[in-house]
């Protein structure tokens, strides 16, 4: 096997877990080169992996002679570090979510077609191995046709748009119409940034065909009271219901008259510091099987591999990446889906600045809210987010991002 230089944009805490699937997929990928404008950041990459350390993305990319590049910074800067590889001509795996815009998404999937390198989203809820087996329950019909897709999940946003995408076969949206409230509640200092209120939103989403969305998030991810909130996701359709929660499903339909109910089983392959789904199990009537194909990796990097549904799909994104170069393979996920999960993201964000008046496809060409994002990057950068993109390669980026403030009344107060 063919193994890539791969070069990493981005040494954060979430480059950290990027680094160890890269290590541990090291019959693909060989890591040669990490760039980030904190330079101890990329030096203590370096260090460990025997990676070049690079502070400026231009030298990244002129020295490393990449074959692919993992982006792994904050979403505001996804649309720069992009345009600068499919400049350079480097195929790229960009992390969630593509853009925080649908003009700075569309922005990077122009530069990747002109430039005909690959272009891959790290999209990871699709992908975890409970998700992999429920897309199989609802292709074979075991539900029927859906009719309603659920999705509480606390970070919500794009990952969650992936998730009801998915449930719904990835039917066309129509309408979106979401209610959003800030909320005042006890201060806190987390992650690196102080909290006094959070946002909480509630969003129907109506498809082509019928089909509708609800999706429950806030704001508050960072907050460790909000990371105790379980993920639920469920789909109903017209012969059954499918429940996702926990890595584990659970499949109702009615069998000779009486509702039975039908549990996945899972094995586990373990490593040094976790386990990992080995196999997911539906049994009769159903026999469907998920199977990891990461499980070997676990096998053979005890040490690197950190157990859970992340690393299964992390390694399955980087996989992909490498399939579309190696083999010449189309990426699984790909720009265009990342497009489409953001822009129904603009859609709940622009019925919440409407006092959640239905926002109806297709969007306008740019929406309020897109207006407003711009302006706050540029009032917390200093450059325009579109015309200014290759200025803005020497911009130290923040994690939180230039955010427009909740669309709803002041907070709420007991």
């Amino acid at each position: 096997m063919r193994r890539l230089r791969l070069g990493l944009v981005g040494a954060g805490r979430r480059a950290q877990a990027h680094v160890q699937s890269i290590l541990a997929l090291d019959d693909r990928f060989e890591l040669v080169a990490v760039c980030d404008i904190n330079p101890a950041a990329a030096q203590a990459i370096g260090v460990r992996t025997g990676a070049s350390a690079h502070g400026d993305v231009d030298d990244f990319f002129r020295a490393g002679r990449l074959d692919a590049v993992d982006i792994v910074t904050p979403p505001d800067a996804h649309h720069v570090i992009a345009k600068a590889a499919a400049d350079y001509g480097v195929p790229m795996l960009i992390e969630t979510p593509i853009a925080p815009t649908r003009q700075m998404a569309e922005l990077i999937i122009e530069a990747a077609a002109r430039a005909k390198v690959p272009l891959e989203v790290g999209e990871n809820v699709w992908r975890w191995p409970a998700e992999r087996l429920a897309r199989q329950v609802l292709q074979s019909g075991a539900i029927g046709r859906v009719l309603r897709a659920y999705c509480l999940y606390v970070t919500g946003g794009y990952h969650a748009m992936n998730l009801l995408r998915t449930y719904l076969d990835y039917a066309e949206p129509r309408t979106v119409s979401a209610h959003v409230r800030r909320y005042a509640v006890e201060p806190y200092d987390f992650n690196g940034a102080h909290h006094d209120d959070e946002t909480w939103t509630a969003a129907t989403i109506d498809f082509a065909g019928g089909a509708t969305a609800i999706h429950e998030c806030t704001s508050s991810w960072s907050s460790p009271v909000r990371q105790a909130v379980p993920r639920f996701f469920a789909a109903h359709g017209t012969k059954g219901t499918l429940v996702s929660q926990g890595g584990q499903l659970e499949v109702s339909v009615v069998t000779d008259g009486k509702l039975v109910r039908h549990r996945s089983e899972t094995t586990w392959v373990a490593g040094n510091t976790g386990r990992t789904p080995q196999q997911l199990r539906l049994g009769p009537p159903f026999d469907l099987v998920y199977e990891n194909p990461f499980a070997a990796v676990v096998e053979h990097h005890p040490d690197l591999w950190r157990g859970g549904e992340d690393e299964v799909a992390r390694a399955d994104e980087l996989n992909s990446l490498y399939r579309a170069v190696a083999d010449g393979v189309a990426p699984e996920y790909g720009g265009r889906n990342g497009y489409r999960d953001e822009e129904l993201v603009v859609a709940m964000n622009e019925s919440g600045l409407a006092g959640g008046a239905p926002v109806t496809f297709p969007l306008a060409a740019i929406t309020k809210w897109e207006e407003a994002t711009h302006a706050a990057f540029g009032r917390a950068y200093g450059v325009d987010p579109l015309r200014d993109v290759d200025r803005a390669r020497r911009v130290l980026f923040s994690v939180y991002g230039a955010r427009v403030p909740a669309p709803s009344q002041a907070p709420v107060r007991a």
